[in-house]
């Protein structure tokens, strides 16, 4: 049993290391510690040493956890992954993203030269190289020590000194360290090691959940991060080469670790002596050195009893067939759902009572609306009020952004070869923008990067507040917003105007691109101009043969109908009958698979739902609000939600395979005029019910987003 350790919490920003790990109750960050204590026995072998962190606190730990200087064998293969990663972020390998589909013989170096152009970067790191093709099969130390040869000759040092000077420093600790073991047939002076105890070695378990970022210093680009921990995906769409492996990381992707989430990754040693594992849908690490499990790299029977201690995933260990439903369209039987409220507590951990009361609380918050929540696959809830109703669309304003986002993911893997640099491509270039968005009216737009563009840190004016790395500000003038933002020549800042009552521009930036976050429509707006001038198909088009179609909405469309803008307006008013809306979250859920198809790379999903580099400045990403760092207090760290004018929003959470959409709206996001669809002949109006500000929304739906969570077993 740990000693007495300090109350913590699991919300507010996640705490760093310094030589220890600040300490916390198992209580306070949501573990039992009855559970803690009693995993030991109920492993199927012996735990050892062993360190739990949760939310950046030490809540338990077994035995010798920061003394024991530890062997963590094969565990190095994932340190030389971070490494080429730090020569990527620093431009020693120069190309950012790009790198990665190069051939291996562009580096500079003499042992690169021997491999062939068909063998690229990617296939190195990911243990695909020795295929014929490269990139069809993986295999176990597939060039390893051509990996060691090609470091040391592009950096001059060999591996464990160069982890020793520039890594360790960085995340800090009291005894691990790089050394290096020589075995006969190797070339000197050996291959990597890492030595030290549980608790120092969980750092780089951190450091890889906190995407690639230490305590704001950024060791290897979130990116990259975000890609070691998928499998390398086949060309052309082709499946995934092997779902249990990454990029020299172990990977729970098709779910071999019963019982462990599918999130979770690991560093193994020996096989599964040594684990360093992370999970982030639930801010999760575990360092463990001990004896090997009875089956290859079967880690659970010694993880499992530690992890059934999180609170939240004891209460939501989902069936493996669970998570392989997705609901077939409303003509072919629609959505599943329990026979009663008891089936619904059995299937889905729910208490339809507490649910109710979030709908009462949610015909509070708008004139119209409704509320859907699906859990474990199972549509639990489904009720409307006003004009709501399950087949007609309204318009839900800005819950379009996302879908705008995600398709602009989309595009990016299916045409590569025009983003060379990932989200790092600058994207004011004829190639990128039609002729109106020319000639710039400021210079800076040129610098302006997609990651940018995406989570409205491009500089392009919108609403107040402004921030700058979570200080509040104020701009003028302001620039565009709701339909007005998504007319090309508005975005493009060709065209100012007034709305109500107040001028706005776009012609200049507020500040220069990265400097800082305003909430501009115009922003992601010109995502879709982008994605319509490189593919020729307006977003509407896009949208309905990527995911409408494969996914099975019924009827849909874009809004704004009665407003005089030429193309489908990217920041805004995508109209969906709310069981799609519900569906477009679900496939989120799934980490952007429908069935056996991927329609969104899982890459761009994860980067997509939790903080970016791309937004230091507040809680926003590629057009969802994200709860990394805890601000939502009630919410899990890993949800992530899209709110819309009119009270509309959709929440995500994995942690509790959990899918939520609060419809709202006003009388006119269901008008005719507006989106081309009839109103609902059964709906009540209800006159007397005022409309609120749009900026009265957000706290409402996030009250009424926390009663839903609420209502779970947990």
């Amino acid at each position: 049993m740990p000693p007495s350790q300090p109350s913590g919490t699991g919300t507010g920003r996640a705490p760093w290391p310094g030589d220890a790990w600040p300490k916390a109750t198992p209580e306070s960050q949501g573990l039992s510690r009855t559970l803690l204590e009693q995993a030991p026995a109920k492993a199927k072998v012996a735990i050892g040493n062993a360190i739990v962190i949760r939310y950046g606190y030490d809540v338990w730990h077994y035995g010798d956890a920061y003394e024991a200087n530890d062997w963590w064998a094969s565990c190095m293969r994932t340190y030389m992954t971070t490494l080429f990663g730090m020569l990527i972020h620093r431009g020693v390998i120069t190309g950012g993203q790009a790198a990665l589909d190069r051939p291996v013989n562009q580096l500079a170096s003499a042992r690169a030269k021997r491999f062939s152009d068909a063998v690229k970067l990617k296939h190195l790191l990911s243990y695909t190289s020795c295929s014929d093709p490269p990139g069809t099969a993986w295999s176990y130390g597939c060039n390893y020590v051509a990996m060691e040869e090609i470091f040391r000759e592009l950096t001059g040092k060999l591996s464990w000194e160069y982890l020793n000077e520039q890594l360790l420093p960085v995340l800090g600790g009291k005894r691990w360290k790089g050394i290096y073991k020589h075995r006969p047939g190797e070339p000197e002076p050996g291959l990597m090691r890492v030595v030290g105890p549980a608790a120092d070695v969980a750092r780089w378990a951190y450091l890889w959940m906190r995407m690639g970022n230490w305590n704001g210093v950024s060791v290897v680009d979130p990116w990259f991060a975000a890609k070691t921990v998928l499998p390398l995906a086949k060309d052309k769409g082709a499946g995934d080469v092997y779902a249990d492996e990454g990029w020299q990381i172990h990977l729970n992707h098709a779910g071999k670790w019963r019982g462990l989430p599918r999130d979770c990754y690991a560093a193994l040693g020996a096989w599964a002596t040594g684990v360093i594992l992370a999970c982030p849908s639930l801010d999760l690490v575990i360092a463990r050195s001990g004896v090997r499990p009875r089956g290859p790299d079967q880690i659970e029977e010694f993880l499992g009893p530690i992890l059934a201690a999180v609170d939240e995933h004891r209460a939501n260990l989902v069936p493996r067939e669970e998570e392989s439903y997705f609901p077939p369209p409303d003509q072919a039987g629609g959505w599943r759902r329990p026979r009663d409220n008891g089936h619904a507590r059995q299937v889905a951990g729910v208490d339809m009572r507490r649910l109710d009361e979030a709908f009462a609380y949610v015909q509070e918050t708008t004139k119209n609306g409704g509320l859907l929540v699906a859990r474990r696959g199972w549509l639990v809830y489904e009720k409307y009020f006003g004009l709501g109703d399950p087949e007609i669309p309204p318009n839900l304003a800005s819950c379009a952004k996302s879908v705008t986002s995600i398709a602009v993911g989309i595009l990016m893997s299916e045409r590569p070869e025009l983003f060379p640099e990932g989200l790092d491509q600058k994207v004011y270039d004829p190639k990128y923008l039609p002729p109106g968005a020319f000639p710039l009216a400021d210079p800076r737009k040129a610098e302006i990067k997609l990651g940018q563009l995406l989570s409205m840190t491009a500089g392009i004016r919108g609403n107040n507040p402004t921030y700058v790395l979570g200080k509040r500000g104020a701009i003028d003038p302001v620039g565009p917003d709701g339909w007005e933002s998504c007319d090309d020549a508005v975005a493009f800042g060709k065209r100012d105007g007034v709305h109500q009552g107040e001028p706005f521009s776009a012609a200049t930036l507020w500040t220069a691109p990265g400097d800082g976050y305003s909430y501009a429509t115009s922003s992601i707006h010109l995502g879709s101009v982008m994605l319509r001038h490189v593919t020729g198909m307006e977003l509407e088009a896009y949208v309905g043969e990527r995911l409408a179609k494969p996914m099975g909405w019924g009827r849909w469309t874009y809004g704004y109908k009665h407003q005089p803008l030429e193309h489908t307006p990217g920041g805004g008013g995508i109209a969906l009958r709310p069981r799609d809306m519900l569906r477009f979250a679900y496939l989120l859920l799934r980490g952007g698979r429908w069935g056996d198809k991927a329609l969104v790379p899982e890459d761009y999903v994860h980067q997509a739902s939790r903080k970016t580099r791309y937004n230091p400045h507040t809680a926003y990403s590629f057009q969802f609000d994200v709860n990394t760092d805890g601000g939502a207090t009630g919410l899990p760290r890993d949800a992530f939600w899209k709110g819309g004018s009119g009270g509309h929003v959709f929440l995500v959470v994995p942690s509790l395979d959990l899918v939520v959409f609060k419809l709202g709206g006003r009388d006119e996001q269901y008008a005719p005029a507006n989106t081309g669809f009839p109103k609902s002949e059964k709906a009540n109006t209800r006159p007397d019910v005022p409309e609120v500000a749009s900026e009265v929304h957000r706290g409402r739906y996030l009250r009424a987003l926390n009663l839903v969570v609420a209502a779970l077993d947990r």
